[in-house]
């Protein structure tokens, strides 16, 4: 789940969209925190992916979907500003990693494959 501020604060940039509404209506903050407090509980490694871009233009040049359209219209999730940080509900705790992506999947992220491998995962 994308919890960046843009997405899931009440003043992000996809508020008139509904994303923190529908958020808070599914209670996606207490499934959430319940999953990381069960794997820090237990001592499962997490790692937290966060969606965002720094450089639109650039990062969207070779891939024009609608959905990335549409980030880069609105300049949502900028890694380097509020809107692309994790919202703090989900602050990570000492340790725990964070990845960065800019498609929609995190399973292409080069970063995240040499954390597989580094620490030997078999299942996620």
């Amino acid at each position: 789940m994308d919890v960046q501020n843009d997405i899931v604060h009440m003043e992000g940039k996809y508020k008139d969209f509904g994303c923190p509404a529908h958020a808070k209506e599914r209670d996606i903050f207490g499934s959430i925190k319940k999953v990381l407090t069960t794997a820090r509980n237990k001592g499962i490694k997490v790692i937290h992916v966060k969606f965002g871009m720094r450089d639109f233009k650039a990062e969207t040049a070779k891939n024009n979907t609608p959905i990335l359209s549409a980030v880069k219209e609105l300049k949502a999730c900028n890694l380097n500003e509020w809107g692309g940080e994790i919202h703090e509900a989900f602050t990570p705790v000492k340790g725990e990693e964070i990845i960065e992506k800019i498609g929609s999947t995190p399973f292409t992220t080069p970063i995240l494959k040499k954390y597989w491998m580094m620490l030997e995962l078999t299942h996620l």
